[in-house]
C-alpha cells in the first residue's frame, strides 16, 4: 500500500464530507477545514483520517476508509527509552470493523498498519513502529 499524508485537496472536499465520518467524541459528523489532514492510498481507494484526543485520559481517535465502510481506531501511544531518550510510536487499542467488510478484516487491519506507518514517518521521523494490540471487533453499521 502506499499512504501519501497529506492536507485534504481541495478537489477530494465534497468525496471527504460523503464520507460522513461520526465524531468520536460526540453527536455529529467530522468536519472539514483547509488544514485537515488524511493518509490517502488513492490506488486501493483507502483513506485514513485522524481525528484527535489525546487529552489526559481520551485516546486518540482515527477511521480507516475502505469500501464505503469506516473502520474506527482507537489509538494510544506508548514508549521506550532508546539511548537515553524516550521515543514513542501508535499502539491501536481497538479496532471496530463494521460487518459488511468483516470477511476483509485481515485486509484492514494490513491497511491501518500502513496508514500508521505514513502518518508516523510525516509527523515524527524517530517514532517507534506502529503496532495493533487487539483483535479486531465487528460491530454493525
Amino acid at each position: 500500500m502506499a499512504f501519501i499524508y497529506e492536507i485534504v485537496p481541495e478537489k477530494d472536499y465534497t468525496f471527504f464530507n460523503s464520507m460522513h465520518l461520526k465524531s468520536p467524541l460526540g453527536k455529529g459528523y467530522i468536519s472539514l477545514s483547509k488544514h485537515t489532514k488524511w493518509c490517502a492510498d488513492r490506488e486501493s481507494n483507502v483513506f485514513f483520517v485522524p481525528h484527535g484526543g489525546r487529552l489526559s485520559d481520551t485516546p486518540f481517535f482515527a477511521d480507516l476508509w475502505y469500501d464505503n465502510c469506516a473502520t474506527r481506531i482507537e489509538l494510544k501511544q506508548y514508549g521506550k527509552r532508546i539511548n537515553g531518550n524516550v521515543m514513542v510510536g501508535w499502539n491501536a487499542v481497538n479496532l471496530f470493523i463494521p460487518e459488511r467488510i468483516w470477511d476483509k478484516k485481515d485486509y484492514v487491519v494490513c491497511a491501518v498498519k500502513s496508514a500508521l506507518t505514513a502518518y508516523r514517518y510525516i509527523e515524527n521521523e524517530d517514532m517507534l513502529e506502529p503496532k495493533i494490540s487487539c483483535e479486531p471487533q465487528k460491530v454493525k453499521e
